[in-house]
């Protein structure tokens, strides 16, 4: 009797298991569609793409750090960059140029705007945890290396990694 309890215990946890990890293949191919499709519109503007990667980053962040599993943690995250890449690259390209055509004072309102989006205080509560949990994944170094360039440096971006 004790060996059935213990079997069905262990088809429900393996079962559960496999829920949670279908669950974040869905969540992971949600992501990519939004990025690529805001990377592929030619109706949006440089800003609207980048809050569209903006909130699909914080929310991925949200999901990387609610996974207990380190190891699992990791895959996810290091899936959500390499399968967003392409798309992650070509929206930040977009908007560097478009601020290289701003003065200083369009640059400023774009900061502006940019700090009183939803997303923005998200992203600076959850950035610092994400870091240390996920510094190991070096996409996720050079992405927030570009990200950083690109908004501060007057619009200057290099592709090197």
């Amino acid at each position: 009797m004790r060996s059935l309890i213990c079997i069905f215990l262990f088809g429900i946890l393996l079962s559960a298991a496999g829920c949670s990890n279908a669950k974040r293949a869905q969540r992971l191919a949600a992501h990519h569609e939004r990025i690529s499709q805001a990377a592929q519109a030619a109706n949006l503007s440089p800003e609207a793409k980048f809050d569209t990667l903006a909130q699909s980053l914080v929310a991925a962040m949200h999901e990387g750090l609610n996974i207990a599993n380190p190891a699992k943690g990791k895959k996810y995250v290091s899936s959500y960059f390499k399968q967003n890449k392409g798309d992650m690259v070509q929206i930040l390209e977009e908007l560097a140029v478009w601020q290289l055509d701003m003065n200083e004072v369009q640059r400023m309102g774009f900061g502006l705007r940019l700090v009183t989006k939803p997303y923005s205080g998200d992203f600076v509560r959850l950035f610092p945890k994400f870091y240390r949990r996920y510094r190991q994944v070096s996409f996720m170094n050079d992405f927030g290396k570009k990200l950083k360039s690109t908004i501060f440096n007057n619009g200057t971006f290099k592709i090197d990694f």
